[in-house]
């Protein structure tokens, strides 16, 4: 079985799923303007599952900013799978992380500016979530 997602305007608009079940998660995040690092969303979990297509809309930032994903790797400490950083001005003001991250343990997404914003901006973001078991 098979899903389609025209919308992603993915090369082949097919997108793998099998029979196990499989959600979009879409929300937004108020990075707070305090120049720290700041974890937009977190996947927590105990159970294998496979994260595809992170996208984050930046369209509110005035800033340069970096964008980290992060697995917990021993039920404590998470450590850096993928940085990116995003140039204001310069780069697209949407953001897609196009790897498909299978995970056994939490997973979180940050930002953090180069300084501070002047006030709160919001960061909508979504990801497809399928359950490996």
């Amino acid at each position: 079985m098979s899903v389609q997602y025209p919308e992603l305007n993915l090369p082949d608009q097919t997108w793998p799923f099998t029979d196990r079940e499989a959600s979009e998660v879409a929300a937004s995040f108020s990075y707070l303007d305090a120049g720290a690092e700041q974890t937009i969303f977190t996947i927590a979990t105990t159970t294998r599952k496979k994260v595809y297509g992170i996208f984050l809309d930046l369209n509110t930032l005035t800033l340069n900013t970096t964008i980290r994903v992060k697995v917990k790797i021993d039920g404590t400490n998470y450590r850096t799978i993928e940085t990116l950083v995003w140039i204001n001005g310069t780069d697209d003001i949407g953001v897609y992380f196009a790897e498909a991250f299978a995970i056994n343990q939490d997973l979180i997404v940050t930002m953090q500016e180069s300084a501070d914003e002047g006030a709160a901006r919001a960061i909508p973001y979504s990801y497809i979530l399928e359950e490996l078991e």
